[in-house]
């Protein structure tokens, strides 16, 4: 284990409480990794200086005081780093398997082939994008694939693309700011949400850039939508980042979107795919 390795590990295995360097060592020689304390203790030097953890020295029950850490605000930040990119990564291999499904399995086909019925020959779409993860760019390129007639423009809010999304207009913007004409699209698509961009998010600015029967669609994890007796069951780490909650059992920022889309749209469908759901929002037609 270099030391990159080991400070990953100290910021993902102790998080939760007070510890001490002895505690790191013995958890590594639980999994047979062998270090030397002068290295371990080195890289906790190195985490104090980098702002990753914090000390402080506590009376021992038997013997000399110890010196113990814990991690800053700094260091929980970093550990949501190192955990993105493991989601990143899992999600990777992921769209990499369902795309070796036949088109009548793979629901990422089916949701794009679902979406371009929702646009009219040789319309409009629009894609609003707060993040260029691997699943954000497959998604369009099949949206691409199945709406190849249509003019597309991605909205981004997060800086330009450096590749990957071909057939695709892109504009900078923001969540209430869309750089588009009044009354212009079809479809306007939100591949991705978290409780930042939903907070944002202005639903008179989609109203908006959407024809008067235009569509507002965006995808969420099925799970969302579900009250359950155990919130921690979608992932401890996904609970605190991502999810608002009431009770810690309903996640507060998509159920307050859909109301939301439920008061200001003539109506609204949710269509489940496995574990991804697709909410549908169709606009009030001018009379």
């Amino acid at each position: 284990m270099n030391s990159n390795e080991l400070r990953e590990f100290i910021l993902r295995n102790f998080h939760k409480q007070l510890f001490h360097g002895y505690q790191v060592f013995q958890a590594l020689e639980e999994m047979r990794i062998s270090i030397s304390t002068t290295r371990l203790y080195k890289v906790l030097n190195g985490m104090l200086s980098e702002g990753l953890l914090k000390d402080k020295w506590v009376k021992s029950e038997a013997g000399p005081q110890k010196r113990v850490y814990k991690l800053t605000k700094l260091g929980h930040q970093e550990r949501n780093k190192i955990l993105r990119r493991a989601i990143s990564i899992v999600h990777e291999f992921y769209l990499e398997y369902i795309n070796s499904f036949p088109k009548e399995k793979n629901r990422v086909y089916n949701i794009c082939t679902l979406l371009s019925k929702h646009v009219s020959k040789n319309g409009t779409i629009g894609s609003l994008v707060c993040n260029f993860s691997e699943s954000t760019r497959y998604i369009l390129k099949a949206l691409q694939k199945a709406a190849h007639k249509a003019k597309k423009y991605m909205i981004v809010t997060c800086g330009l693309p450096s590749s990957g999304y071909e057939g695709w207009s892109i504009l900078e913007g923001r969540c209430s700011n869309i750089p588009l004409k009044r009354s212009f699209l079809d479809l306007l698509f939100l591949p991705g949400l978290d409780m930042h961009f939903c907070k944002n998010l202005d639903i008179d600015e989609c109203i908006n850039v959407l024809k008067p029967d235009g569509t507002l669609a965006f995808l969420t994890p099925a799970i969302l939508l579900k009250k359950r007796d155990d919130a921690m069951a979608i992932g401890e780490f996904i609970e605190f980042l991502m999810h608002a909650s009431v009770d810690g059992q309903i996640p507060l920022f998509v159920w307050n979107l859909i109301d939301d889309l439920k008061n200001r749209f003539k109506s609204m469908e949710i269509k489940e795919y496995g574990d991804i759901a697709l909410v549908l929002a169709k606009q009030k037609k001018e009379s």
